[in-house]
């Protein structure tokens, strides 16, 4: 089931949630709670280094170039290889229906 996203309105398909992709992060918590496409969370998708990924968002309190100009680029590396990671196994997951709760729920018992 697709619902839409919080930010532009339009239906999420799994394979493009990116609550999905934070929840494969090495603490899998995630922050938000409504599904949103990849490319509707800047803040998240600027550590991705996968095209069409990789931009900086361009709002001053995210943008990972600032927080390399104050000192953080080691940060700015560190998420950038986690986010990517976590894509790279979200891309692999995407073809099944592990994001599915009621198949999730039906496996476990």
């Amino acid at each position: 089931m697709s619902k839409n996203c919080d930010r532009c309105g339009k239906p999420v398909p799994k394979e493009d949630n990116i609550l999905n992709v934070e929840a494969l992060m090495e603490d899998g918590f995630t922050y938000g709670f409504a599904p949103r496409h990849i490319a509707c969370s800047p803040s998240r998708a600027q550590y991705i280094r996968v095209e069409p990924y990789g931009q900086p968002d361009e709002r001053p309190e995210y943008d990972k170039r600032i927080h390399v100009q104050e000192g953080r680029g080691k940060l700015v590396e560190i998420m950038e290889r986690d986010w990517t990671d976590a894509y790279r196994k979200h891309l692999d997951l995407s073809s099944t229906d592990i994001w599915e709760p009621a198949s999730y729920w039906r496996d476990l018992y």
